[in-house]
């Protein structure tokens, strides 16, 4: 899933768009699960403003917490920054 990434409460999202993003209020979205070990590699790319594509398991009920549409959990390191079309994905540096 591509979407924009943004830290609300703390705690990362996915929206569709930044617009969406910021008329929203920082509302809805889909609540992002990202394993301890990558917590600190996560907000560096996270830190670039731009589109990101993560892969995991998406569960739908997550509650009534941002009024998230459901929640992902990241497989591993299954994130990366999205490029063009056809370019390769840009990885964060360890």
């Amino acid at each position: 899933v591509t979407g924009y990434i943004a830290y609300v409460d703390g705690s990362p999202y996915m929206f569709a768009s930044k617009d969406l993003y910021v008329y929203s209020g920082g509302k809805g979205g889909v609540a992002l699960d990202v394993s301890l070990s990558e917590v600190d590699r996560f907000k560096r790319l996270m830190a670039n403003d731009s589109a990101v594509t993560v892969a995991g398991l998406y569960l739908p009920e997550y509650g009534e917490k941002n009024s998230a549409l459901g929640r992902i959990e990241i497989i591993g390191r299954h994130y990366w920054l999205q490029e063009m079309a056809g370019e390769r994905p840009q990885l964060p540096i360890d």
